[in-house]
């Protein structure tokens, strides 16, 4: 019987979730990336939601890395959107984006020193290949310049 992985407008996230591990296990897939986007850590059904994806992947297979992405001009609101999504998300990394701007992210490492969430990539662009990895004394010169 073959399946169909077609999407549907509206769909629950936590089932086109599900629904993208079945395929890639299917499919022989051993990387997926799912992108909650749009996230509000002050919604609560959206974190509920997020919740509820998280624990829809975890019956199907193991979780390596949740990334929350903060942008470099969000400014000590981060602290508490890193929090709740530690919370929710089980969040294993940071990505601070939106650095080729004036914006330096300082506030990062009140993130990471309250939540003990590593900072992994920085972005400094808008293609993939202006994501680079975090280089804690590079970051640090880059704050007092």
């Amino acid at each position: 019987m073959r399946r169909s992985y077609a999407r549907r407008e509206g769909q629950d996230p936590a089932s086109v979730a599900f629904q993208t591990i079945e395929y890639a296990k299917t499919h022989g897939t051993e990387i997926v990336i799912v992108d909650t986007a749009g996230r509000l850590h002050t919604k609560g059904g959206l974190m509920d939601e997020l919740t509820k994806i998280r624990r829809v992947i975890e019956k199907q297979a193991p979780i390596s890395e949740v990334l929350l992405v903060l942008d470099a001009t969000t400014g000590q609101n981060g602290v508490m959107q890193a929090q709740a999504f530690l919370e929710h998300a089980g969040v294993t990394g940071l990505v601070l984006t939106k650095l080729d701007g004036s914006a330096k992210g300082g506030f990062v490492l009140a993130v990471q020193e309250r939540t003990g969430i590593p900072v992994k990539l920085l972005g400094q662009g808008e293609g993939i290949a202006d994501l680079t990895g975090f280089t804690p004394h590079v970051f640090a010169a880059a704050l007092v310049e």
